[in-house]
């Protein structure tokens, strides 16, 4: 990642042409962006058991705990006397899960993150991508590439 938002600050730094060329070029940086953002989330989610964001250490806003640990939902709904707060917390993820909202928070995190990345490497006179444009390729990243798949898993039968 570090490479391609180097690589995306420099060309920016540039200031090139608003061309046609200069759109392919940045947006041929800005989708390998979104492919190493899908990697990552694949590898969160092949590297971690299931229902891991349960921990009471783990400190991922929730958006993210969606979207890392989407298969949580298809873990029984916890029900301990000992911890009540346990079976809200459970169905309060599965219902944020199905509403769908989290795919564009954890777009709109990244697209801030990257931002910051890119003020830090080319200072305030670098020109910012746009909201709309990073929210479209995070999201891509995040819905396109990443939750199909969890989500046809769990698809119910003659769902469309």
């Amino acid at each position: 990642m570090r490479e391609l938002v180097r690589a995306l600050a420099d060309f920016l730094k540039k200031n090139p042409d608003p061309t046609r060329e200069t759109r392919k070029h940045r947006e041929t940086i800005e989708q390998a962006i979104g492919w190493e953002l899908a990697r990552f989330g694949t590898a969160v989610r092949g590297g971690q058991q299931t229902g891991w964001t349960r921990d009471d250490d783990c400190n991922l806003p929730l958006c993210e705990q969606l979207w890392l640990d989407p298969d949580r939902t298809t873990l029984p709904v916890r029900n301990d006397p000992e911890h009540p707060h346990w079976r809200d917390e459970d169905i309060a993820f599965n219902n944020a899960y199905e509403h769908g909202d989290w795919a564009n928070e954890v777009a709109e995190r990244f697209g801030l993150w990257l931002n910051h990345q890119l003020r830090a490497r080319g200072g305030d006179a670098l020109v910012m991508l746009g909201e709309s444009e990073m929210r479209h390729f995070a999201r891509q990243a995040i819905l396109d590439v990443a939750w199909p798949i969890p989500l046809r898993r769990r698809a119910k039968a003659g769902a469309a």
